[in-house]
């Protein structure tokens, strides 16, 4: 297992917001099976392992809000394997829910974290939930936002949702898209437009779609589509039994208006004991840009009783 530090160049928003709060990320690589895991810490204090969405997107589109969290936690983003910087192929065996929670516990290993914060969104949370059910005392406390239930009878109502709001529009653009070379050839400027309008039926006001960071690389743009539909295989699931016996410190976000309806988020909350339920008003499945400030006060007050 070999990893390394390196200092590296965010996007410009990052980097100006790294010097205004004199904070800089440090990067490199862990490998894992059949792929290099690219990892960058920020900050310091109690550590916090970001789990971004997707599956197929990096973690750069948490990017800048997140940072802020910097300013008292040690934040420990990566990419997953065939996205952003990290390398892998897409395939059934690396897609996988196994892998996907082995990478995950090769990173805590390889960072010598005895117990770990695990903060994931969307899809992240549920990578989250399904490490605490195969790994519950390497997990120090779940922070699960715009989080999926705890099994996969979810799926479809979040697919139904996006259909319903996705507008008359928003299918014209996305055909659009669709239709051209530089979607057929995965540019990452198609893959960026047809994720930012696919996006509107995910947030409560549509013009916060327009917020989020979409700056993909080439390898992000190749692999957004085909990982999400490779990952399928995570489906069905039904992680209710592991999860009931867990007494892991837990707090679930989750946006009234979310495209993942709430009642799935509640069942989660129902299952986890002593968990926590938060609903963000007005509020879709980005919570750090929609509802920031509620949203980070929340997740600060947390971690602060945390690191009590």
């Amino acid at each position: 297992m070999k990893w390394r530090y390196r200092f590296s160049v965010p996007i410009l928003t990052s980097f100006v917001f790294f010097a205004f709060h004199n904070v800089f990320p440090q990067d490199g690589f862990i490998q894992a099976e059949r792929a290099n895991l690219y990892f960058s810490i920020i900050g310091s204090g109690e550590p916090v392992v970001i789990l971004h969405g997707g599956p197929g997107l990096d973690h750069t589109y948490l990017l800048p809000q997140f940072i802020q969290l910097a300013k008292r936690y040690k934040l420990i983003f990566y990419d997953q394997r065939a996205t952003g910087k990290s390398t892998g192929i897409v395939d059934s065996v690396s897609m996988s829910p196994k892998q996907f929670v082995e990478d995950l516990e090769i990173l805590r290993k390889a960072l010598n974290i005895e117990k770990v914060n695990l903060l994931g969104h969307s899809w992240g949370s549920l990578l989250a939930i399904h490490y605490a059910s195969r790994y519950p005392q390497y997990v120090k406390s779940l922070i699960l936002v715009s989080s999926p239930g705890p099994t996969s009878g979810y799926f479809q109502e979040f697919i139904t949702q996006r259909t319903l709001r996705t507008t008359p529009q928003d299918s014209l653009e996305l055909a659009r898209i669709l239709a051209s070379n530089e979607f057929t050839l995965f540019h990452p400027s198609a893959i960026q437009d047809y994720a930012r309008v696919t996006f509107r039926s995910y947030v409560y006001n549509r013009e916060d779609a327009d917020k989020i960071s979409l700056t993909f690389n080439e390898q992000t743009a190749k692999n957004l589509i085909p990982a999400f539909l490779t990952s399928l295989k995570f489906y069905p699931f039904d992680l209710r039994e592991p999860l009931s016996r867990t007494s892991i410190p837990t707090i679930i976000l989750h946006g009234d208006a979310d495209v993942i309806p709430p009642m799935f988020a509640e069942e989660l909350h129902k299952t986890i004991q002593g968990s926590v339920y938060v609903t963000l008003k007005h509020c879709g499945h980005f919570p750090y840009i929609e509802s920031s400030e509620e949203f980070f006060s929340f997740v600060d007050n947390f971690l602060s009783r945390i690191v009590r």
